[in-house]
């Protein structure tokens, strides 16, 4: 009997990650179609005019926020939800980074603390032109 409810288990998590792998290779597709620029990656994210070097106070989840100093490179807007994406140095790898939860944020170019992180990275797009190309 035992064998049957982990067989049983075992069928529903196969077919709960399955679900969750269609959504979103979906999702990318969707992304991809509206954006069918040569620069968009298979994440649906497309580059940035220029690298921007950001010292950010970044809160994920329910976690505490923690400092991270991040070479952001690429860039997405999902349904009107900003994301970044760049090299961080806290974890040493890319991360990809939800705008609207920065809390503080310091452009390390300019020393300026940035007071609406999400419209100033949408004006750097602008004046690039590059949100005007890829809407």
């Amino acid at each position: 009997m035992k064998w049957v409810i982990a067989f049983v288990f075992f069928l529903l998590g196969a077919a709960l990650f399955d679900e969750i792998k269609k959504r979103r290779m979906s999702s990318n597709r969707r992304l991809r179609s509206r954006f069918a620029d040569d620069d968009v990656d298979e994440e649906g994210m497309r580059p940035l005019p220029r690298v921007l070097q950001l010292d950010i106070l970044y809160r994920s989840g329910t976690r505490e926020p923690s400092a991270r100093v991040v070479d952001a490179d690429r860039w997405s807007d999902d349904d009107g939800v900003l994301y970044i994406r760049g090299r961080c140095h806290l974890r040493n790898t890319d991360r990809t980074f939800r705008v609207e939860r920065i809390e503080r944020c310091i452009d390390r170019r300019t020393n300026q603390e940035i007071g609406d992180v999400e419209a100033y990275i949408r004006n750097i797009i602008r004046q690039e032109g590059a949100l005007e190309r890829h809407q």
